[in-house]
């Protein structure tokens, strides 16, 4: 297993922090095998307070994990039983550095827990949670498919729910002389919702139900918006909408 050192061990114990820098090297098949032990793994790991942070690389080249110990041969021990290190199906490289200049703790959760300026992602804790359990109970009934395959069909769920929105408007705008009005426009609002619900599943799906889906959607807003040049006061307003006929449903 290789591994790098960027700082010098110098320093007490508690300011030395290690990244364990995770590379597949392996189809991403078998490398979505792999993942449910490799999940066990790491739960572990944050169980014994090893691990402080862990996700995938962007693109999905591998992972970056953040933990901390007494020592760089420590973590490393820790490393090299990563099912997929066990699994040849990554390689994998320990950082060490040392902590010299940190946030204050209730700087740092603002932080992690910021989606945007001015947005808290703690608004979304619930909606998360609740797209992260459908989004595990929709890949626990379909366990025993090949991890590709069920990738595909959670994306390919998303353009189905799409078409049937497409559908519904045509019902409502009455486009097939047969059929005529068959749809009304609550009908279409809530194929567009399944479309959101859809794919904010699959993003849970591959992001390994991190529950993030909401504050990742917040940051991706926050930079469509100053990409369209909006100016803040565009963009805030008042959190509070009135329930309608259409979203009492929802």
């Amino acid at each position: 297993m290789p591994t790098e050192t960027t700082t010098t061990d110098t320093g007490s114990s508690d300011d030395l922090l290690f990244i364990i820098d995770i590379d597949y090297i392996s189809e991403m098949a078998r490398i979505d095998r792999l993942l449910p032990d490799h999940r066990e793994w790491l739960d572990e790991h944050f169980r014994t307070g090893t691990f402080v942070s862990s996700g995938p690389k962007q693109p999905r080249s591998g992972g970056v994990i953040l933990a901390r110990g007494i020592s760089k041969e420590e973590v490393a021990s820790v490393a090299a039983s990563d099912p997929f290190i066990l699994a040849r199906a990554a390689v994998n490289r320990v950082i060490t550095f040392t902590a010299t200049k940190n946030a204050d703790t209730d700087t740092m959760s603002s932080r992690l827990t910021t989606a945007t300026a001015g947005s808290d992602c703690s608004q979304f804790t619930k909606i998360d949670a609740e797209l992260t359990a459908l989004s595990k109970w929709i890949d626990e009934d379909n366990a025993d498919r090949d991890p590709e395959a069920v990738t595909w069909g959670r994306i390919a769920k998303t353009i189905e729910e799409a078409g049937e929105a497409v559908a519904a408007y045509i019902g409502m705008t009455g486009q097939n002389p047969r059929k005529g009005v068959t749809h009304s426009q609550t009908d279409v609002e809530n194929e567009l919702l399944d479309v959101a619900i859809a794919a904010l599943g699959a993003y849970e799906h591959m992001t390994n139900h991190a529950g993030s889906a909401m504050c990742s959607l917040a940051r991706k807003l926050d930079k469509i918006t100053k990409r369209a040049g909006l100016s803040a006061a565009e963009v805030t307003g008042p959190r509070n909408v009135e329930t309608t006929g259409t979203d009492a449903e929802s």
